[in-house]
């Protein structure tokens, strides 16, 4: 039961991730290395927030700016 609910989770952020590649706003060659790294980035910032290392009001802007840095480093590289 808790590998279908998990299942079931990661396969919605993997589809976000295969669209992304389509439209050429994520690199198209790793889709799992691409959701591993993102769901590393996010666990961690989880990780910190559940130790007391980060204040719980900061966990929105933090997650954002993570999200955004991730995309922003994970578009393929401009035509030159």
């Amino acid at each position: 039961m808790v590998a279908e609910a998990a299942a079931a989770a990661f396969g919605q952020i993997s589809d976000l991730i295969e669209e992304g590649q389509e439209r050429g706003e994520l690199e198209g060659d790793d889709p799992e290395g691409i959701g591993l790294i993102l769901y590393a980035t996010v666990l961690g910032i989880t990780s910190m927030l559940n130790s007391g290392m980060i204040e719980p009001a900061r966990l929105e802007g933090l997650v954002g700016t993570a999200v955004t840095q991730f995309l922003r480093g994970a578009r393929p590289p401009e035509p030159r």
